[in-house]
């Protein structure tokens, strides 16, 4: 299992994003070309691919921005999926995310949020958090 399946697997059965309107659904592991029906809906945008801090090591740095939208508008059910988000990826250290012998989550360090955006194309308020997970 690669580290994005088991990031948006934690994120799409967590129990309590539906009590937030997420349902496993309303969780993409890619951008979409066109919007969503969902009114509330989340993208997990992964960044390239970085070396690692030496030569000796399979662990490396994955970037990783979470972008929810939602078109009620409503900015407080955002901030409450992305809480929530961070709650369960900064619980993930000293994790095996696979079954071959790298499939390592060593640190999930949160980047920071961004401020409040509208989107024109999904037509929907949107924010993001973004983190480092380092991981073979």
């Amino acid at each position: 299992m690669s580290l994005q399946t088991y990031v948006h697997g934690l994120l799409s059965t967590d129990v309590v994003m539906p009590t937030l309107g997420m349902d496993a659904d309303a969780w993409r592991r890619t951008a979409p070309v066109d919007a969503p029906s969902d009114r509330l809906f989340a993208i997990l945008r992964w960044g390239p691919e970085t070396p690692g801090p030496g030569w000796d090591t399979n662990s490396h740095p994955h970037d990783l921005s979470i972008w929810v939208y939602d078109r009620e508008p409503n900015y407080a059910r955002v901030t409450a999926v992305l809480n929530r988000a961070k709650a369960v990826l900064l619980a993930v250290r000293g994790v095996r995310h696979s079954a071959i012998p790298e499939g390592w989550v060593t640190q999930v360090s949160w980047l920071g949020r961004s401020a409040d955006l509208d989107d024109d194309v999904y037509k929907a308020v949107t924010r993001n958090d973004s983190y480092r997970i380092i991981a073979s």
